[in-house]
């Protein structure tokens, strides 16, 4: 699922340029290939791996972050709360 929000421009049928709001809870359905995907991926976020984990996984490899000293870590759940982080230690 893609969603959206800004602007759309186009030219409208005699030329002139037209802008349409977009707002943004709209969204769609779109099965993006998979080499598209891995070539945007490649593209803005180079020489690195998704990575899927548990919610209460995170949570806890952000909390060894914040613990450890290695910055700050943004907000609560934040997505970018642990963006690189190159070694860490076996957590039980």
């Amino acid at each position: 699922m893609f969603l959206f929000s800004g602007s759309i421009f186009y030219a409208a049928e005699d030329g002139r340029l037209q802008v349409q709001r977009i707002s943004w809870e709209k969204e769609c359905v779109y099965r993006m290939p998979l080499g598209t995907w891995q070539e945007l991926m490649d593209r803005h976020y180079p020489n690195t791996a998704w990575l899927s984990l548990r919610r209460d996984v995170f949570d806890r490899l952000c909390e060894y972050k914040r613990a450890g000293g290695f910055g700050h870590l943004g907000g609560k759940r934040s997505n970018g709360c642990c963006p690189e982080v190159e070694t860490v230690e076996a957590m039980a």
